[in-house]
């Protein structure tokens, strides 16, 4: 058995795909979290939170 290389030249229409991508994230989407927490784990969650949000 030989090895061999194989050059290919590929033009790729996305449109299809951005399509569907745009149409995901333009969706909202609402997440209920049910948390129970104490004082220590809820300072790290508002330090988290924090965090992202900047």
């Amino acid at each position: 058995m030989s090895d061999f290389n194989v050059d290919v030249d590929v033009d790729l229409n996305s449109a299809e795909a951005e399509a569907k991508l745009n149409a995901l994230t333009k969706e909202k989407r609402t997440v209920k979290i049910d948390v129970e927490v104490n004082q220590d784990s809820a300072k790290k969650l508002t330090s988290n939170i924090e965090k992202g949000l900047s």
